[in-house]
């Protein structure tokens, strides 16, 4: 079986699993579409009741599967917007409590993304501030996870919803970034994103808005229950028994999509330990950090490669590399075949 047993309570999220949330509407997307979800579901060892269990948490590989397949026998790309078209706050948890009662736009943004772990260890949110522009994005970083340009999609819209919630009607986008080809009827995409620009083969999968929007009232706090919707300490937002290493994968992934030069003194930084710590977490695993760092770059390259036509001059520009040829060298040291023949065999097995 693909997943836990109902009678084994899983409290939080192993590597690479995320919360059912939203994925509990699937049955109803497929239906909707005339499609009857049982077959879909037990073809990975699932059933209805089990996605309606908010407590349970799939593996990153299943939930990309459903996705992708569910696609595929609707003849629908546009499931993933089907099923986040029905999400919100509502649906994350301890998480969305703790975005409801922030007091303004940052402050919610900033629980959504300190506290995500504790709801998905298989992907990053990141907020990054350019300028005037605000950008809520989103990385999947499990190795060779399937559907990851419906996993992005689905992602990218309930970005999309939670941030029309926290900052009330008005609120607009500048634009909508999708790492993945334009699709043959776009009309299925733009139709969940209202009147906002979606930009396909970009490099990252994030909602652009603009940075006035970070100060306005939190649209969905009432101060008066605030002190209610704060999940007591020894709720759901307890750190899930995961080690040092995975939160380092996680942020040399938020260093990526954020444009943040990834270094070690950084990332030591960032998890609030010393270098030399770091080192002795990563000797424990027979690692270093120039290993985790050309994963996570094979990884993003890999996904980019696969879901848009980005050339390998943009995607080695995007990933930091000094020029294509040692972003060519680096990917096929790893994969042991070039840029170019990795993405046609891809396409060609898709």
């Amino acid at each position: 079986m693909d997943e836990l047993d109902n009678s084994e309570k899983q409290l939080s999220p192993r590597e690479g699993q995320l919360r059912v949330s939203i994925i509990a509407y699937l049955p109803r997307a497929l239906r909707g579409l005339g499609i009857d979800p049982e077959p879909l579901l037990a073809a990975r060892s699932l059933t209805e009741a089990d996605l309606r269990d908010q407590d349970r948490y799939l593996d990153y590989a299943t939930v990309g599967w459903l996705l992708n397949r569910g696609a595929q026998i609707s003849g629908r790309p546009d499931l993933p917007l089907l099923v986040a078209a029905q999400g919100g706050t509502r649906d994350l948890g301890a998480v969305g409590r703790l975005m409801r009662a922030a007091p303004d736009v940052r402050s919610a943004l900033r629980s959504l993304v300190d506290s995500m772990h504790v709801h998905d260890t298989g992907a990053v949110v990141a907020l990054a501030i350019e300028g005037e522009l605000v950008y809520l994005s989103y990385g999947v970083y499990v190795p060779d996870c399937p559907g990851c340009e419906h996993l992005n999609a689905g992602a990218i819209l309930m970005a999309y919803r939670l941030l029309k919630e926290i900052c009330g009607p008005r609120w607009r986008p500048l634009d909508i970034r999708l790492p993945c080809r334009r699709p043959d009827r776009p009309h299925l995409f733009s139709q969940h994103f209202g009147s906002a620009n979606i930009r396909y083969q970009s490099e990252i999968s994030a909602v652009v808005f603009s940075k006035a929007w970070l100060d306005y009232p939190n649209a969905l706090a009432d101060q008066r229950q605030a002190r209610a919707n704060v999940p007591a300490p020894n709720e759901a937002l307890t750190s899930a028994p995961i080690d040092l290493r995975h939160f380092a994968r996680r942020q040399l992934r938020t260093m990526i999509l954020t444009h943040d030069t990834p270094c070690q003194a950084s990332l030591a930084n960032a998890l609030g330990v010393h270098e030399r710590t770091l080192n002795r977490i990563f000797q424990r695993y027979a690692t270093t950090f120039r290993k985790e760092l050309s994963a996570a770059r094979r990884e993003v390259a890999s996904q980019l490669l696969r879901d848009t036509d980005l050339t390998a001059g943009q995607i080695a520009a995007y990933l930091g590399y000094s020029d294509c040829s040692a972003f060519g060298r680096a990917f096929k040291k790893a994969c042991g075949v070039s840029p170019d023949v990795w993405r046609q065999t891809s396409m060609s097995s898709a």
